[in-house]
């Protein structure tokens, strides 16, 4: 009897172990599986695009100013990003800007971001919004816009016609058609890769395409 109950109690305890790996290996092939973009997303010409569109690796990182992650990313993680792989003409790396704020300084700051990249020098307010976002909701922020509008026609246009509010409208339509949950979101040769990465897991990411090349 005693024999029958010990070997009952054996059984049991390695189908219950048999279980916990069946379900460990589940949850982990599901957890760490690779996700692929449902609705294709391509370079744009509104995009801030770093590196030669003849580059084996295409990177998209959907981003919001407002996101501490993607500030974090674009200050700390992408100079080294861009030392190691963009100038050696590795990667190209697109940046889509997105917001989900319905705030008309955030919006504008935003737009007009995109049209100084277009049609003048951006990078000076990129940085400034990368470390001071609160600037966008002050009054010498908005003369700045007013300025920029006088003295650069081709600059007003792309501000005042639309075509930078359609652009941020398309990207949060691309955002939601592939079912993206927060920023900062990668896409890397239609792979997705959701929040913040520190160099390391970047390069290893990069890396491993470069191979498949």
């Amino acid at each position: 009897m005693k024999k029958r109950i010990a070997i009952t109690i054996k059984y049991v305890a390695i189908t219950f172990l048999l279980g916990l790996i069946v379900a460990s290996i589940v949850f982990y092939r599901n957890y760490y599986k690779t996700e692929y973009v449902k609705t294709p997303i391509h370079k744009s010409n509104l995009d801030i695009s770093y590196g030669s569109d003849n580059a084996p690796i295409k990177i998209f990182l959907f981003m919001d100013y407002s996101c501490v992650h993607c500030r974090n990313f674009m200050v700390n993680i992408f100079p080294k990003l861009k030392n190691e792989y963009i100038d050696k003409e590795l990667v190209q790396f697109n940046v889509k800007i997105i917001t989900f704020a319905n705030s008309f300084q955030l919006q504008n700051a935003y737009k007009t971001l995109l049209c100084l990249n277009q049609h003048g020098n951006f990078e000076e307010l990129n940085m400034l919004l990368l470390q001071e976002l609160e600037v966008v909701f002050s009054t010498e922020f908005n003369e700045l816009v007013e300025d920029y509008i006088d003295r650069n026609s081709f600059f007003a246009d792309c501000l005042l016609t639309g075509e930078s509010e359609d652009y941020l409208n398309r990207n949060l339509g691309l955002f939601f058609s592939n079912q993206f949950s927060s920023t900062p979101t990668f896409v890397v040769n239609d792979k997705i890769y959701k929040g913040f990465m520190e160099f390391e897991e970047m390069q290893k990411i990069i890396d491993k395409e470069l191979v498949k090349d």
